[in-house]
């Protein structure tokens, strides 16, 4: 991710079915300056999203669906003031307990000005 980040001008991003095949995602400072889109589709080896202070200054949607080895938001998601959606579907079902349980990983405790938060849980055949 290192080198998608230095882009400039980089206002959406989709990785899906494999394109990223690391553990972790991370978002360093001053990385992805124009993002404002990220979806995460079907990352089979994806059990991590760091996201560093001062990273994704312009960011306002994320979507996760079928990470299944990610386990919970990333934190840092609260210093990112731009936030406006999160969906995630398809995630496993640690990862949907953390969204909507009490301990301290609880998503609505990310962002106070969300406008849309939307789970999308599909039981798996």
């Amino acid at each position: 991710m290192t080198t998608l980040e230095k882009l400039p001008s980089l206002i959406k991003l989709k990785l899906q079915y494999n394109a990223y095949r690391g553990k972790e995602l991370v978002c360093t400072v001053k990385g992805f300056p124009q993002l404002q889109m990220l979806r995460l589709l079907d990352l089979d080896e994806l059990d991590e999203i760091k996201v560093a202070e001062g990273a994704l200054p312009s960011f306002r949607h994320l979507e996760i669906w079928q990470c299944m080895k990610l386990k919970m938001v990333p934190t840092r998601l609260r210093s990112v003031p731009t936030l406006q959606k999160l969906v995630f579907g398809k995630m496993p079902r640690e990862f949907e307990d953390r969204v909507r349980g009490d301990d301290e990983d609880k998503l609505f405790k990310i962002r106070y000005q969300m406008q849309l938060l939307e789970i999308q849980h599909i039981p798996p055949f």
